[in-house]
């Protein structure tokens, strides 16, 4: 499963903007962008219902990629394993179908 520093990074980069413009579209401080891609830094309930807001999703479909504890992935059976995948999948999928919608408010 990604963390949410790597889905916000991945988001931007499939969007085409830098993280000043993200930090405009979020209305927040580009080194708050800074901090929140580089994993020093967790995602406030404000930050996580204006994304899924800018991508016109539920903010619940974003709660899953915050995670305060890191995971063994040797630890775990193969039915957790194949759920990790599932997600990953579906948060590419995600990334790749709601990306322009961050585009467009950079433009706006």
């Amino acid at each position: 499963m990604k963390k949410f520093s790597s889905f916000l990074k991945e988001l931007r980069n499939s969007a085409g903007i830098n993280q000043s413009e993200l930090a405009e579209i979020m209305q927040v401080s580009p080194l708050l962008i800074t901090l929140l891609e580089t994993d020093k830094k967790e995602p406030s309930k404000k930050f996580i219902n204006t994304l899924a807001e800018r991508l016109e999703i539920k903010n619940t479909s974003l709660l899953p990629l915050i995670s305060d504890e890191d995971i063994d992935i040797n630890l775990l059976s193969w039915l957790e394993k194949k759920l990790i995948s599932v997600v990953d999948e579906l948060q590419i999928m995600l990334i790749q179908k709601k990306a322009y919608k961050l585009k467009n408010y950079a433009q706006a």
